[in-house]
């Protein structure tokens, strides 16, 4: 789980940075065809980061309840509520699959769509 939560830090990390960059150079960036261009990459960028960050913060809340919420409704309420340990173990291979699902695509697509309009992007400091 730790090498899991490392790898969704590190691509959140690196998403940001990106995010910075492109940021960055869309306002050096003269003419307005390819300003439009990275305005898109920006655009691109920051959804991805949205969309990432909002699907393992799910993951991340199903887990805590399964964990918490399992132990306290079950000792306080009924046994029944201990099937909520069963959240994590569904919670923990959704994570894998969006993190491994959507850093795959996304770099793809994005490398597609900085090769089809002839963006070069300078990496982030």
């Amino acid at each position: 789980m730790k090498k899991i939560i490392r790898n969704v830090w590190e691509v959140l990390k690196q998403t940001a940075l990106e995010i910075k960059a492109t940021w960055k150079f869309s306002q050096l960036v003269q003419g307005r065809s390819k300003k439009m261009r990275m305005y898109v990459l920006v655009y691109m960028n920051t959804c991805f980061f949205l969309v990432y960050a909002s699907l393992c913060f799910i993951s991340m809340i199903y887990i805590l309840f399964g964990i918490i919420g399992g132990t306290i409704l079950g000792i306080t309420e009924s046994p029944y509520w201990f099937l909520l340990f069963l959240l994590p173990v569904a919670a923990l291979p959704f994570l894998y699959f969006v993190h491994s699902i959507w850093t795959s695509n996304y770099s793809g697509f994005k490398k597609e769509y900085l090769k089809t309009h002839s963006i070069q992007v300078p990496q982030g400091e």
